[in-house]
Parts: structure tokens; sequence; C-alpha cells
């Protein structure tokens, strides 16, 4: 009865053994998690809103924590994610030395190669949407002289496409960067078929638009969104009559986790930091420590930094990300143990029956000395007998 014992027993610490190894696991797991947090191998960085204060330039105190956060850990990796073309935030780019920037909201990824950079991987429009969009806009164009446009490629040499008139570049300019100056890159062409020739027609990967303000701009504007929304293409409002569009299913989100999986960082090592909803996809739903700076978009879900983009919004930002998710984890943890609790008390209350059974047993089934000296007791009535 002893092995019997034993063999119930047996069978219940393996059961246990097997729900102490799940919990290891998931305990591993969450230990894991804890460790990502307090070990960031990437920043990426919104620029419009986010890095770029007001005065479109970064501020002293977050370039230096950026440099300082590259400098701690030669393994960290530090991203530009814009809605800008390469043209626009190459400087800013090499201004904090970034390993990589992805610009038209995800169109393009290019990785940082020596001083320069290159494009590591593109989702262009298919040939004729680039196409269709095109023709669309020069329809447009004949109509409202107010109109301006530019073409962004994933083609360093040519990055910014518009038309050739002699003071496009200038229209260009002040619709859509202000007081930024275009540098190289630019190409005007004529017509759609020139960009065939220049092998860029299937390399098209954002179309920006400015209707003008007047009335005859807000109207264009109105319809070229419903035509937009009808063909189901990807486009957003910039501004009242600014519309931009890139490829179906192009988001900041996607084209991150693209560069985490291939330099094998966790999304829990990953801080994103933005202000507006064309951010959100990096920010909530890929497992990336997601923030928004103070100014950012009130309708955000994420919490937000007290620093705003015109103050040093990074150090704190690193700071606040291992604490906010170091309580995140331990919640988890808590969560975890709490599960196996009812598996825990279930195998107790087993342990206990099988031993109130056995002590039954050794007491109603006589042991071999008993049955002997048994035996020989009724040997011996008999003899007296």
């Amino acid at each position: 009865m002893t092995l019997q014992i034993k063999r119930r027993l047996g069978n219940g610490f393996l059961w246990l053994n097997k729900i102490k190894a799940t919990t290891i696991k998931r305990t591993l797991e969450i230990s894991e998690s804890l460790l990502g947090t307090q070990n960031i191998k990437m920043l990426a960085l919104d620029l419009d809103g986010t890095t770029l204060t007001d005065n479109m330039e970064m501020l002293p105190d977050n370039v230096k924590a950026i440099k300082a956060f590259k400098k701690n850990d030669p393994e960290r990796n530090v991203c530009i994610v814009t809605g800008r073309g390469y043209q626009q935030a190459i400087r800013f780019a090499k201004q904090i030395n970034a390993d990589y920037l992805i610009t038209g909201h995800g169109a393009t990824v290019y990785e940082k190669n020596g001083k320069d950079y290159k494009t590591y991987k593109s989702f262009p429009f298919p040939e004729y949407e680039s196409e269709t969009i095109y023709n669309k806009i020069i329809e447009y164009s004949a109509e409202n002289p107010n109109l301006v446009w530019h073409l962004d490629t994933d083609n360093i040499k040519n990055s910014f496409i518009i038309n050739n008139e002699m003071d496009a570049v200038k229209k260009a300019n002040i619709a859509f960067y202000g007081k930024e100056t275009l540098g190289e890159g630019i190409l005007q062409i004529q017509n759609f078929k020139e960009l065939a020739e220049y092998n860029l027609s299937k390399n098209i990967t954002k179309v920006c638009i400015e209707f003008g303000t007047d009335k005859n701009g807000e109207c264009q504007c109105l319809q070229f969104a419903q035509y937009l929304q009808q063909n189901n293409f990807n486009f957003g409002f910039t501004q009242k009559t600014k519309i931009e569009i890139a490829n179906f299913g192009v988001n900041k989100g996607d084209s991150l986790s693209e560069i985490t999986k291939k330099r094998g960082i966790n999304s829990n090592q990953v801080i994103a930091i933005g202000n507006e909803r064309n951010d959100e996809p990096m920010l909530i739903g890929k497992g990336f420590i997601g923030w928004s700076v103070g100014n950012g978009n009130p309708s955000l879900n994420v919490p937000f930094l007290i620093n705003t983009n015109n103050e040093p919004f990074i150090p704190e930002a690193l700071k606040k990300s291992n604490f906010y998710f170091l309580h995140r984890d331990i919640s988890q943890l808590k969560k975890s143990i709490s599960d196996i609790r009812p598996s825990l008390q279930e195998f107790f209350t087993r342990a206990k029956n099988n031993a109130t059974s056995s002590h039954s047993l050794e007491h109603s089934v006589p042991s071999n000395k008993d049955t002997k000296d048994t035996q020989a007791m009724r040997s011996s009535d008999s003899r007296t007998m």
C-alpha cells in the first residue's frame, strides 16, 4: 500500500511540476519583458510636431539626448519615421546620425550606408494607379492655376517630382515646406511618359496636392477626396485643402516592424514617439512603447509626456518608459500567479484525499507480521484443547 500511496502522490507531484513549469515559463517571458523595457534598443521619432520645434528645427537638448542614447550602447538604433519625403527629411536624419529613415508615412525605408543612405525597402503605387492619379491632377490643374503638386519616389537621385514650369520649384517650396529650402533630387517632368523614360513610373510612393484656399480650390479638394474614397485610395488631409496619397495599406507601424525584425529587436525594446493620428500605427498595436509629446492630438489613445515638441522630451520619454511598463509587466505577473491558484488548490485537495484514503487502507489490511502472529496463536489454542 505504501507503493500505491507513493504512486498516487507521485502522479500528483508530476501534475504539480507541470503547473510549475507553465508558471515558470510565463514568469520568464514576463522577466524578459521587464528586462526589455530597461534595455531599450531603438528610438523611433516622428518629425513635424514631435522632434521638430515650431521653428522646424531640432531642439539641441533633444539632439544631445539622442546621441547619448546611442553612445551608451552601440547596439542601439535611432529611426526617423515621418510623412515627409526623402528630400525634406534627410538633413534631419544626418543631424542625429539616424540608422534608419522611414518616409511617406511608411512608404519607403532607407538605411544608413556609411555617411549616406540607401533604399532598403519601399511600397510604391502600382504603375496604373500612379498614372491615374497623375492624369486626374493635370485635369484639375487646367481649371485651377493655384493647384500645386509633387510626387515622391524611392529613388534618392530623383526623389522629388514636379511639373516643368519655371516657378514650379518655388511654388512647391512655399506650398509644402514654407521656410525650408528644397535641395537636390528634384526632377521636373512634362508628362507621365517621362517618368517611364527615367524608370520611375513604378517608383512613386506618395502624392501631395495643394488645391489653394479659394472657393474653387476647396471645391476641387472635396471632389478629389470623394473620388479617392470611392476608388479605395489611401489618403488623408494635412490641411483643409492639402491631400497626401500613399499606397493602400502603407503605414508607419508596419514599416517600423520591418526594421525591428531585420535587427532582431523585440517590440518592447522600441520607444515610438509621435503627435498625430498618422502616428497611431506605430504607437498602438505593434507592442512598441508608444508616447505622444505634450502637444499631441488629444484623441490619441497613448500616454502623454509632459514636455512638448519645443521642450526636451527625449530624456523624459526614456525615464518614464522604464517605470510605466515595469508597472504593467508586474501587473501581468500578478495575474499569471492568480490564474494558477485554482489549480494549486485542486492539487492540494486531491493530495489530501489520497493521503486520507491511504491511511484508512493501512488500518483495514493486516501486515505480514500481523498474519503470522495470528496463525501462531490459533495453533497454540488448538494444542491446548
